[in-house]
């Protein structure tokens, strides 16, 4: 592989200087394979593959107006050009895929799907295969089926398996011996299960079926998943045969149910054709930026799958559904993408656009199945049938998209346009944080937050937090809350302290440091100049007792210069913890120390202080949820709720959005108004505001019952 760098390769030619070095540059392009990059303020603007640098790069600079807007608009951007020479457009084709998902560039086709696609597994290293719905394939030796956009489809055709053939899907392992007996390891539940009680398993655990006759169930599958179900049922026959020549008539009965099923299922068929071939018919229509994609799966001339997919393209101002180059490109990118996960491919691929390298992609699809694939644009007859009823389809689909997604925009950004206006905020709120508070007459206290991001819930930024400063027993939902608050928002940055220094004094005899925090101060006097001096506002002594530290002694004037300390101590101390004694424990918990019982003999405490702990490895992991700063708080409640709410988030010095909802009347109260906000009932403001308030109280309810359910077991 060679690399080639061009600079200073500049679209607008103010003067012939320019001119003239572009026309060199030019010149010296390569007639390769390859891939080029355009880049623009630091960054990759665009990543192509070109069979012939020379020749692909010359169309970029043309002088007419037959360019597309999305590559007008590049080339305004565009500084710099880089490519690298490879040895050959499969290679450069790769290497393309793989920039793409790296570098992300804008003017790409970068078709994301929000979706994990599920596969139908089939394991094949056991001496009893398991067949299970997976999210991924791994590079193991199981046999896959799929993608398949819809998991419930997927486990829908599990089930209708599990009723003819039998097999099992749990993780024991289970080994063949000699005279049929079986062992049986990784015990993980008790057998024989549910599912041979109701006739869905043949107990391999159990030694109830041998090898040869579960593996022959299991090659049944395998041709009924890929649409043979002609020679399911002629293999059935056979099988249904010897048995009643044999005088099982009883498993006789079982096959011919089996044999029965599927032919059902064989005559569901929508198409059928006389030519017996394995094709997909791909056929796509654009909404928006976005691209719907219908695949037709035709095996053996019938219709056994459709798969429908939405590919968002990211080129929202720059998309035209017109451009001939723009479809070919998702076209290609989206088979590249599809044939990449899938498992099974055809002999034939059926495609509406005639612009797409047919002679390339039926390379790299031939080296990827291993054999012959062709691709082929029809213009009459069946095929051409075929197209246009997967483009119906496709239509379909962009419909039925459309109408879900204009009534959850209505319910979600909608929503949060209504409560911005309604709680007169400077702009719609992004993200929202809804905070509630959950106990058992005052024991196992834990709150709850959730949060929203344009309307919709964000799951994995979800946290609940122990409530430390109340005793067992003790009831007080304002103290609770404050504390939730307070340690939820000490992870924002805070009020910065004007040129604050931190000085550090060491005592090797005494083995102690002290950490002296101070700003400039100016001491006037009579008909002098004012002195200039620091004042301290803030110290804590770090100790060495035996072999642990100890802080003490920790004075501030601004809450805010906790944290500053508290960095200072972390850095400072070699040990995973430090400790803390203290008479005012309420306080540092909220900045991440835990109250303990146990504590080394060593360190000496009054009375009126308490130890606590600052866990180094704890506190330091940052949390991606509590690093994002919420556009507004809302809290399960009244007036009290706020209260508590407001003073959590005045100590720690942020100007924040917040307001709360009181159960009774669905009343909304703000800071600083003494009566409520009346939303509409039925408004999508009202509505939003009682998904998060139910939402929060259904996660502090579960953390609440987990917490009990651990008590009681322990």
């Amino acid at each position: 592989m060679r690399y080639s760098t061009c600079r200073n390769y500049y679209t607008k030619m103010p003067d012939k200087k320019t001119k003239k070095k572009l026309d060199a540059v030019k010149k010296a392009l390569p007639s390769t394979p390859g891939v080029y990059k355009f880049l623009g303020d630091g960054k990759v603007l665009y990543v192509g593959k070109a069979k012939n640098l020379k020749n692909r790069l010359q169309t970029y600079f043309r002088k007419d107006d037959k360019r597309s807007q999305r590559i007008k608009s590049l080339m305004e951007k565009a500084e710099d050009l880089e490519y690298i020479e490879v040895d050959s457009e499969l290679e450069a084709f790769i290497l393309e895929t793989n920039l793409i998902k790296e570098l992300k560039p804008k003017y790409n086709v970068l078709m994301k799907d929000d979706k994990n696609y599920a596969y139908i597994k089939i394991t094949q290293d056991e001496d009893f295969p398991r067949v299970s719905v997976v999210r991924k394939m791994e590079k193991d030796s199981a046999r896959y089926f799929g993608p398949k956009t819809s998991a419930t489809a997927a486990r829908d055709t599990i089930d209708l398996l599990h009723k003819l053939f039998r097999f099992r899907n749990c993780k024991l392992c289970i080994k063949s011996l000699p005279n049929n007996k079986v062992e049986v390891t990784n015990k993980v539940i008790s057998y024989p299960c549910l599912e041979y009680h109701i006739k869905r398993c043949d107990a391999p655990c159990l030694g109830k079926i041998t090898p040869e006759e579960y593996q022959r169930n299991i090659t049944e599958i395998i041709a009924f998943l890929q649409g043979k179900h002609d020679k399911v049922i002629e293999q059935l026959k056979v099988r249904m045969s010897e048995a009643a020549a044999s005088k099982n008539f009883e498993f006789a009965a079982k096959l011919r149910d089996k044999l029965l099923a599927v032919e059902k299922v064989q005559e569901r068929q929508k198409i059928s054709e006389a030519t017996h071939e394995n094709r997909d018919v791909i056929s796509f229509v654009f909404r928006s930026d976005k691209a719907f994609f219908n695949v037709f799966v035709v095996r053996d001339g019938k219709l056994i799958n459709q798969e429908n997919f939405t590919v968002d393209t990211k080129l929202k101002n720059l998309f035209d559904p017109e451009d001939i180059d723009l479809r070919s490109e998702i076209l290609e990118r989206f088979m590249k993408n599809y044939y990449e996960s899938t498992t099974d491919f055809p002999s034939e691929i059926l495609v509406s656009e005639e612009e797409i390298d047919t002679e390339f992609l039926e390379t790299w699809l031939s080296v990827e199945a291993e054999r012959k694939v062709k691709i082929h644009v029809p213009k009459k007859g069946k095929k051409s049938g075929l197209l246009a009823l997967s483009l119906k389809n496709a239509e379909s689909f962009a419909k039925q998209c459309q109408v879900k997604w204009d009534t959850e925009d209505a319910r979600t950004v909608g929503a949060c346009n209504e409560l911005a206006e309604a709680l007169k905020l400077d702009a719609p709120p992004k993200r929202i944080e809804c905070f509630d508070i959950s106990h058992i007459s005052g024991h196992e206290t834990v709150a709850s937050m959730v949060v929203f991001e344009n309307g919709k819930p964000c799951k994995s930024d979800y946290r609940h937090f122990t409530i430390k400063t109340l005793e067992g027993g003790e009831i007080d939902d304002f103290k609770a809350m404050e504390e939730a608050l307070a340690r939820r928002l000490k992870y924002l940055p805070k009020e910065k302290i004007e040129r604050l220094r931190i000085l550090r004094q060491e005592d090797e005899k005494k083995k102690t440091i002290d950490f002296i925090a101070t700003i400039p101060k100016e001491i006037k006097r009579k008909g002098k100049k004012p002195e200039k001096t620091r004042e301290t506002i803030g110290e804590v002594k770090l100790s060495q007792i035996a072999k642990h530290y100890v802080a003490s002694n920790f004075k501030f004037n601004s809450n805010a210069l906790v944290d500053n300390l508290l960095e200072k101590l972390v850095k400072e101390v070699p040990a995973p913890k430090f400790y803390l004694i203290t008479d005012n424990p309420e306080f540092f918990l909220k900045y991440g120390f835990e109250e303990i019982k146990i504590f080394p003999k060593e360190i000496k405490v009054k009375k009126t202080e308490k130890i606590l702990a600052f866990y180094r490895s704890k506190q330091l992991k940052k949390d991606k949820s509590f690093t994002s700063a919420p556009n507004l708080i809302v809290i399960d409640g009244g007036k009290g709720q706020l209260s508590s709410a407001l003073k959590a988030l005045k100590e720690t010095g942020l100007d924040l959005n917040l307001c709360s909802l009181a159960k009774k009347q669905e009343d909304v109260y703000v800071p600083e108004k003494s009566f409520p906000i009346h939303l509409e009932k039925d408004s999508q403001a009202q509505y939003l505001l009682q998904r998060l308030r139910d939402e929060a109280h259904r996660f502090a309810i579960t953390h609440n019952r987990k917490r009990r359910e651990k008590g009681m077991f322990s």
